[in-house]
């Protein structure tokens, strides 16, 4: 009877360390990402929102995208520091409703953020993330679609 015990523990601890390496392998990057720098712990290729009033948070941000999208950030409110750690031609825009739509929401004085030169220059702001729902990340080439999906 002891020996079951065991075992169930096992497996159990087993399926929990499982579970704890897909969850932190989530965070990393796709396989497609280009290799580069990470910035205060943004990879290469993302752009990152990291927790309100934390500055860089010693290198540990709440959310990370990659792909041209629009991507719905939750139950983030006040000031965050956004990293553009993306690399090319491109934009970021923040988005007052869901899926990158809803039209651009201001902070200070902008509507996006983006890098027109191929060069690789990592980029951070911080912003009040109250009335957005969602980044949109887009080449530069559609730059007047952002946050109109």
């Amino acid at each position: 009877m002891n020996k079951t015990k065991l075992l169930i523990a096992a497996v159990a601890t087993i399926a929990l360390a499982i579970t704890g390496v897909t969850l932190a392998a989530s965070k990393a990057p796709n396989a497609s990402a280009a290799s580069g720098p990470s910035y205060h712990g943004c990879p290469y290729g993302a752009v990152c929102i990291y927790p309100q009033n934390k500055g860089f948070n010693n290198g540990n941000w709440t959310y990370a995208f990659y792909s041209f999208a629009g991507h719905n950030i939750y139950n983030q409110v006040g000031t965050h520091r956004i990293v553009d750690n993306q690399y090319g031609s491109h934009y970021v825009g923040l988005c007052a409703k869901a899926n990158g739509k809803g039209g651009f929401v201001p902070y200070d004085g902008h509507t996006i953020r983006g890098e027109g030169a191929t060069s690789y220059s990592p980029k951070y702001w911080d912003a009040d993330l109250k009335p957005v729902n969602s980044l949109d990340l887009r080449p530069q080439s559609q730059n007047e679609n952002t946050c109109y999906r």
